[in-house]
């Protein structure tokens, strides 16, 4: 959802370096980098493993979270490039979308309502419907249960390692979208199409 259909990362991002700042917290490894399509169970495991303790990200967690949402009221939220392009295409073939994102549901809704694209979309797959997140495969392998495709019926479009790395695990082909991730050259790699727009993957389909 985050940086696929919402042009958001940059706000996150933006969010979690002022609460570091805040809190006199030094990311000396490249942690917001690395966070990138990860859900908050595993952004905590690897504050803890790396830098601080449990408390000491939950706080941060939460100060970000705020500084966020102050953000997004500010500046709005919009779609990715190419979104509506796309969206309106996969409408006029009778295609059903669904958003398996990271987040949690609140959040999450809130955002796409944000940006005006909530409709778009048959189903929300959120941080609270699976056990373990991107890159495990398991939120998409729950999505797959949710809708009744077959994995072969479907593609899904990721912009980060860990997403990429979850929807192919789980059978997937993945569309990669660029955005502010890092994708190692080998997870790349593992990407059916690599393409710089939403509105590329017409082509694709």
């Amino acid at each position: 959802m985050d940086g696929t259909v919402l042009d958001t990362e940059p706000i996150h991002t933006l969010a979690f370096a002022e609460a570091f700042k805040r809190r006199g917290v030094k990311d000396e490894v490249d942690f917001l980098q690395r966070c990138i399509g990860l859900n908050v169970a595993e952004m905590r495991k690897l504050y803890t493993a790396e830098i601080g303790t449990g408390e000491d990200f939950d706080a941060l967690d939460e100060l970000a979270w705020r500084i966020s949402d102050e953000l997004k009221n500010e500046r709005g939220i919009k779609a990715k490039p190419g979104f509506f392009e796309l969206i309106e295409f996969l409408t006029s073939i009778n295609a059903k979308s669904y958003i398996v994102t990271s987040t949690p549901r609140k959040p999450a809704m809130k955002d796409l309502e944000r940006a005006g694209v909530t409709k778009y979309f048959t189903d929300f797959i959120c941080f609270e419907d699976y056990e373990k997140g991107k890159p495990d495969p398991l939120p998409y392998l729950t999505a797959l249960k949710l809708s009744g495709f077959g994995a072969d019926e479907c593609l899904a479009i990721e912009d980060s390692w860990a997403g990429l790395t979850s929807a192919t695990s789980a059978g997937l082909r993945c569309v990669l979208i660029r955005d502010m991730a890092k994708i190692p050259e080998e997870t790349a790699k593992l990407a059916w199409a690599d393409v710089e727009t939403l509105a590329n993957v017409i082509n694709l389909i």
